[in-house]
């Protein structure tokens, strides 16, 4: 007996649905949005794309995202390039002892602010 009462409920859900997705059905932009995915479906098997080809193709700059189609790829922006730090030239007045770096990281320059103090060393930048 449930499960003749289970079929009259799913049978009740199916008849409300197919009520509201009739007129869906007949609406010309439904119809013409049917036929342009099933002309673009017949284009990506003829030249051999992907989906994931034509999204790329559509929107190059998408982000990481699932897409549509279910198949769980992913798509990466290309990674931003950094600008390159400026070089630095530091001349030690005592030595004379010239020092290029990108850094702060430089195990001369580490030695001379531990020395002198980072102060001081700065004022030494060329």
């Amino acid at each position: 007996m449930d499960k003749l009462i289970e079929l009259l409920e799913v049978n009740d859900r199916l008849a409300n649905e197919c009520s509201t997705a009739m007129p869906l059905v007949n609406d010309p932009e439904v119809i013409k949005a049917f036929d342009f995915l099933t002309r673009l479906d017949s284009l990506a098997d003829k030249y051999q794309f992907a989906p994931k080809d034509i999204v790329l193709l559509l929107d190059p700059s998408l982000g990481v995202e699932e897409l549509p189609d279910g198949s769980g790829a992913q798509l990466k922006p290309a990674p931003k390039k950094r600008k390159p730090r400026p070089l630095k030239n530091y001349l030690n007045p005592h030595t004379g002892e010239v020092v290029q770096t990108r850094g702060a990281n430089h195990k001369v320059l580490k030695q001379w602010k531990a020395l002198h103090g980072a102060a001081v060393v700065e004022k030494w930048l060329r």
